[in-house]
């Protein structure tokens, strides 16, 4: 049976602390398909869907070269019209599951979770936290790389074009979305 990593996220702006998770998925599972947030649990203001999604692509291509075993789904943009309630967890992997066995196919899915959401605190806060581990189960993984979105979204959003700004944005989401977000700051 094919084990597929769900990794949601705002990708608000996809970074490589996201690349690197996917890179700790892989060895673990068959698929890992990249989901993001169409409306989020919590409330989140973000960018355009279809940015992110573009965003995604460009970093996933300089990255990690676009493997066949990464799925960017815009799944969450389509549930979005059939509720007007937020986009939860439990809810995505249900519909998931429906999905694959409405195909005839059958998966198991792992919800990706990164060190702050696996605290009690925080995990409980999830829809239907207990019946995600006992249905779908968890893939836990470390924070290995020490980058946010919140902090590029801000040093984008004071739009100061330095040499300093430049690097870091570099740095943290790679050459080429990086002169992407400098040359189309979505958060100016």
């Amino acid at each position: 049976m094919t084990v597929i990593a769900v990794f949601g996220s705002a990708f608000n702006p996809p970074h490589l602390g996201h690349m690197d998770v996917i890179r700790q998925c892989l060895p673990q599972v068959d698929q890992v398909l990249l989901i993001p947030s169409a409306r989020h649990p919590f409330g989140k203001k973000m960018a355009s869907f279809e940015l992110r999604l573009k965003m995604v692509r460009i970093i996933l291509q300089e990255t990690l070269n676009n493997p066949e075993n990464i799925i960017l789904s815009s799944i969450e943009n389509t549930l979005k019209h059939s509720t007007n309630h937020p986009i939860y967890s439990h809810t995505l992997l249900c519909s998931l599951l429906a999905d694959n066995l409405s195909r005839g196919t059958q998966a198991e899915y792992r919800l990706v979770l990164g060190p702050d959401n696996l605290k009690r605190q925080n995990w409980s806060r999830f829809f239907r936290f207990r019946e995600i581990d006992q249905q779908f189960g968890v893939l836990a993984v470390n924070q290995r790389l020490s980058v946010r979105s919140s902090p590029l979204r801000q040093q984008l959003q004071d739009n100061q074009q330095t040499a300093r700004l430049q690097q870091t944005i570099h740095t943290q989401v790679g050459q080429e979305l990086g002169q992407f977000l400098l040359d189309n700051n979505p958060y100016a």
